[in-house]
């Protein structure tokens, strides 16, 4: 039997798979975020589509310079994990958005599409948190789990192992378990001793 089965016995399969799962989501997540650092390990790619974000929701979709300070300072006061996540969701990345342009050549009205790729989705976003107060902004991005980090998510694993141990602690196998090794340990000792 492995290790993962010895641990299965003892605290249940469940919580075990409960932390690999806890420990591949945290690996999964952090190692994505390396790949994306640069060779200081600074990545700046989310950054820069959140400020693009930001940009776009002021020059085109109509939010003052004081709601985007609002959302800014609001995320401003998250730890850095949670800042983090943040501008990873803020600034995910960018889309394709083509805009027909009614134009007249040679005196008829010809629709001109231009292909631009922006962050416009971030931009949305930020554009709906802009129209909240600061604790409504918390409110829905604890809400849709914007700020929950990798850590929180291991945490939580973890948190399986103390609860399956105290519920073998509170349970009979515990009892059952003491006394075979108590059986047991007297068994050696008598045999050590040469009585059996």
């Amino acid at each position: 039997m492995d290790a993962k089965g010895i641990l299965g016995l003892l605290v249940g399969h469940e919580v075990i798979d409960q932390i690999v799962k806890g420990v591949g989501t945290v690996i999964s997540e952090e190692g994505a975020k390396a790949l994306k650092a640069n060779i200081f390990g600074i990545g700046s790619t989310d950054e820069v589509l959140t400020g693009d974000a930001f940009a776009i929701a002021v020059i085109e979709l109509g939010v003052s310079r004081t709601e985007a300070i609002k959302v800014a300072k609001v995320l401003s006061e998250y730890h850095l994990s949670e800042k983090n996540k943040l501008t990873n969701i803020i600034g995910h990345n960018e889309q394709e958005t083509i805009q027909k342009i009614p134009t007249e050549k040679s005196g008829k009205t010809v629709i001109v599409e231009t292909k631009t790729v922006t962050n416009m989705r971030g931009a949305r976003l930020i554009l709906l948190l802009s129209k909240m107060e600061e604790d409504e902004i918390k409110i829905f991005l604890k809400g849709i789990d914007a700020t929950t980090t990798a850590t929180d998510r291991l945490k939580e694993s973890f948190k399986f192992i103390v609860e399956g141990l105290d519920k073998l602690d509170k349970s009979g196998w515990k009892t059952k378990a003491e006394t075979f090794r108590d059986a047991q340990k007297a068994k050696y000792n008598a045999q050590k001793q040469g009585r059996i």
